[in-house]
């Protein structure tokens, strides 16, 4: 069987009270996890603690779970991620690229992982965003990890 090369890591932030970070945009339709891209040497460990602390300003992120790949076709491409479950806790301010801060790009906390689904799940529904449905599949991938 061929293994999945992972483009992407994403992550279910929860933080101590139980609060879970998406990240928000100028854009109506953004709403997403956490995460981004794997550097070169980089393991996908490291990178979902680089991206969740870039993107939420969380200084201290601790790796709970971890999902299998989920593959999602975007922008007429295949685009295959694992989510992490993390715990984070510890403040700062994120840590965007000039491009994220040009889209206005901002972490946003919901109270809890059903408020950010139901959340998701609303974008699904009014803009049908192969990024949104990737990420609904994420978290449920992950949950039950």
């Amino acid at each position: 069987m061929k293994k999945l090369a992972v483009d992407r890591v994403r992550a279910l932030s929860v933080d101590e009270t139980g609060g879970v970070f998406l990240m928000t945009a100028n854009e109506d339709h953004v709403l997403q996890l956490p995460g981004g891209g794997v550097k070169p040497g980089e393991s996908l460990e490291e990178a979902v603690i680089r991206e969740v602390g870039e993107e939420t300003g969380h200084s201290e992120v601790e790796v709970l779970a971890q999902s299998l790949p989920v593959t999602v076709k975007r922008d007429g491409r295949k685009e295959t991620s694992v989510c992490f479950r993390v715990r984070v806790t510890g403040s700062g301010e994120p840590q965007l690229t000039r491009q994220e801060k040009a889209r206005g790009l901002r972490p946003t906390r919901f109270d809890d992982v059903e408020a950010a689904v139901q959340a998701l799940q609303q974008k699904a529904e009014q803009y049908g965003r192969p990024a949104v449905l990737r990420d609904l599949a994420l978290i449920e991938a992950v949950r039950g990890a």
